[in-house]
């Protein structure tokens, strides 16, 4: 399962790639957290590329995962379609909680709200 990306030659099944992917996710979401912002949108890219070559609900949760590390970095429209990718993988999994974990966000995170700074 390889996507081109780093991540993508450990990756061999499906399984694997929703381990890797759930922590990839968790430490550039943490990297963000941190102010490393530049590793943590590295991180969540690659965990986005990954993600997307399964079926799971890992794909979502990257996007929704990649979503803030585009707020922390300023680049709300990216913010804007991350979020909207992860809320059409949440409705067509039917995951009514994650939903409104994002829609949470999204309210948090709305135009009224100012950007972070670096």
């Amino acid at each position: 399962m390889n996507c081109g990306h780093p991540l993508g030659a450990v990756v061999e099944s499906g399984r694997e790639a929703r381990k890797v992917v759930t922590v990839v996710t968790a430490v550039g979401l943490a990297q963000g957290q941190l102010g490393n912002l530049e590793e943590a949108d590295r991180l969540s890219a690659e965990a986005v590329d990954v993600a997307e070559q399964t079926d799971s609900l890992s794909a979502a949760d990257s996007w929704e995962a990649r979503a803030p590390v585009l707020w922390m970095l300023g680049r709300r429209d990216d913010m804007v379609q991350a979020a909207t990718g992860a809320r059409e993988l949440h409705v067509a999994k039917g995951s009514v909680n994650f939903l409104r974990r994002l829609d949470r966000f999204l309210a948090d995170v709305g135009p009224a709200r100012a950007q972070p700074t670096s």
